[in-house]
C-alpha cells in the first residue's frame, strides 16, 4: 500500500540493464543526503530510487526494505499525506523495529528516537 506510488513509477523504468541491491542502496543514500542537505532535491532523488528499484534483479533484504519504506514515509510527509506517511513508517518499523533516522536526515539537535515513534 505505502509503496504503491514507488512501485507504479518503477514499473515504467527503462531496465535495459538489471540493477543491484547495492545500486538501490546507493540511490537511497543520495535521497537521504538530499533530505538533510537540500530538501528541494529530495523528490528528484526519489525518482532515481524508483527507477533503480524497478530494475533491481534480486529480492530486497530487510534493511533495504525498511530504508525504502522510511524514505517513502518521508516523501509522503513532505506532501502532507499523513495517513500514507504513517503507514510507510509503520511498515518500516515492522520490517526493522529499531530503525532510526540517520544523522544526515535529522534536524540539528533533534532528539533521536525510532522512526515513527511518538515523543
Amino acid at each position: 500500500m505505502a509503496l504503491l506510488l514507488l512501485l507504479s513509477t518503477a514499473a515504467f523504468a527503462d531496465c535495459s540493464l538489471p540493477r543491484t541491491v547495492a545500486e538501490l542502496d546507493a540511490a537511497m543514500v543520495q535521497a537521504e543526503v538530499a533530505w538533510g542537505e537540500n530538501p528541494a532535491r529530495f523528490a528528484d532523488e526519489m525518482d532515481v530510487v524508483a527507477n533503480v528499484l524497478g530494475c533491481v534483479n534480486a529480492p530486497l533484504p530487510a534493511p533495504s526494505t525498511a530504508r525504502l519504506l522510511r524514505l517513502d514515509g518521508l516523501a509522503a510527509f513532505a506532501r502532507r499525506e499523513t495517513e500514507r506517511s504513517a503507514a510507510a513508517f509503520a511498515g518500516a518499523r515492522s520490517v526493522d523495529p529499531v530503525i532510526t533516522l540517520p544523522e544526515s536526515m535529522a534536524a540539528p539537535r533533534a532528539a533521536r528516537r525510532p522512526v515513527g515513534s511518538r515523543p
